[in-house]
């Protein structure tokens, strides 16, 4: 599992956090999931998207992570998507129950116009907790496309 933030600066609004994860969330994984969302969440950031394109297999237990966070940014003005979940992941999270908490986009795009209402595209404002940012992340107009890797 591989977990990636970002931080996208969107014209004339807060930012928006962008947590790219990747690889098998099982209950191991869930831990460093958790710690990442609870991070962001505890700097007082209000819009996060957890894009979940690259996930091969998403746990009850690392989805509990997801439900947490959503649920802790439903305060006002705050706001939480998930974006890219492959078929299996997408069918998991349904399972859950918690459509009114875990809202899918079908990419990155997608979620970021729901969170800005369509304001302009984001500029690269990019940290990774994985010691040097990611070259996906140097172009987030690329990514906003849906053009950018995936860390594997």
């Amino acid at each position: 599992m591989s977990i990636e933030v970002a931080k996208l600066s969107v014209s004339g609004t807060n930012d928006v956090d962008l947590v790219r994860v990747s690889g098998v969330i099982d209950q191991i994984a869930a831990g460093p999931l958790y710690d990442t969302l609870f991070d962001i969440i505890g700097k007082g950031r209000g819009r996060l998207i957890v894009d979940m394109s690259g996930v091969d297999l998403l746990t009850r237990a690392a989805a509990r992570s997801l439900v947490v966070a959503a649920k802790l940014l439903q305060a006002p003005h705050g706001a939480m998507r998930i974006c890219g979940a492959r078929a299996g992941v997408a069918a998991m999270l349904d399972g859950l129950g918690h459509a009114n908490l875990l809202k899918r986009d079908r990419d990155l795009r997608a979620s970021i116009e729901a969170l800005t209402g369509g304001e302009r595209r984001p500029m690269p404002h990019t940290t990774s907790n994985l010691g040097t940012p990611h070259p996906a992340n140097t172009n987030v107009a690329a990514a906003a496309d849906g053009t950018y890797g995936m860390l594997k």
